[in-house]
């Protein structure tokens, strides 16, 4: 009985250290899109390996930069 109760803590444990982990970390996806666009330094190859549009790439990327507090490209045209 006493190990499903010390179960129980163990697991609520680990929930509020993810839960403080997440909160530090930005969304996953928005990593994968930064890599694929710092690698071809464009949003549009990037949205062409990715399948999807050039917005959707600078939508994530907006939200990497915001997530981070920091801007991760210099934007022209």
């Amino acid at each position: 009985m006493n190990d499903k109760i010390e179960n129980r803590f163990i697991i609520t444990d680990m929930s509020d250290k993810y839960s403080q982990i997440s909160q530090r970390l930005p969304p996953l996806n928005t990593l994968k899109v930064f890599e694929a666009a710092a690698r071809h330094t464009s949003f549009v190859r990037a949205a062409d390996e990715l399948h999807v549009t050039h917005g959707a790439v600078s939508r994530q990327i907006s939200q990497l930069e915001s997530s981070l507090g920091v801007a991760l490209f210099e934007r022209r045209n």
